[in-house]
């Protein structure tokens, strides 16, 4: 039993219908971040999606089972689980001249899966979960001015489907420099 969560097809190949791969996270060298030694280079929101990945990994619910991807199918497997990815991001121009800072409104989205005949109290749980963990690192470890809840949703996967979903949105805040937005 699965659930895909959006229409795309994964980048994450399947070697048979019951037989997913599970995906991996990107392995960043130890000097990266650091200006002049970087091997491999991340928007800033790629890492912000990456440090809440490692914010929410390890809930009492979900464990390990999060994934930064918005077309992963779930696994019976993988539930509860959650789902991160970018919505959309709103940028604005801060000042003009050499460093043309940017002000950067980042829609972030956080789905929880949830599977059987108890799912919306486990969801009502995970939100519980993911809500406190997130509110305690506003800041994303400095990557972010500021991120907050803006909504939540709850809803059935499908009318015939076991599956439930429940996704969090949150604005993150975080700036860059235009022609430095690593």
């Amino acid at each position: 039993d699965e659930v895909e969560i959006a229409q795309a097809t994964p980048d994450v190949p399947a070697t048979a219908d019951s037989d997913k791969v599970e995906p991996t996270e990107p392995q960043l060298p130890k000097d990266w971040g650091k200006k002049g030694k970087q091997t491999f280079l991340a928007h800033k929101r790629a890492q912000i999606k990456s440090r809440v990945t490692t914010v929410l990994t390890g809930l009492s619910t979900t464990g390990s089972n999060v994934f930064q991807s918005r077309t992963y199918p779930i696994a019976t497997s993988s539930v509860p689980g959650l789902l991160i990815y970018a919505n959309s991001e709103t940028v604005e121009r801060l000042e003009i001249g050499s460093q043309n800072r940017q002000q950067r409104n980042l829609d972030l989205v956080i789905e929880a899966v949830a599977k059987g005949t108890s799912a919306e109290s486990t969801l009502d749980q995970v939100t519980v979960e993911v809500e406190e963990a997130m509110a305690n690192d506003q800041t994303l470890n400095g990557l972010a001015t500021d991120s907050q809840i803006t909504d939540t949703s709850i809803r059935q996967a499908s009318a015939e489907s076991e599956f439930f979903i429940a996704t969090l949105r949150y604005t993150v805040l975080y700036r860059t420099i235009e022609n430095d937005v690593e």
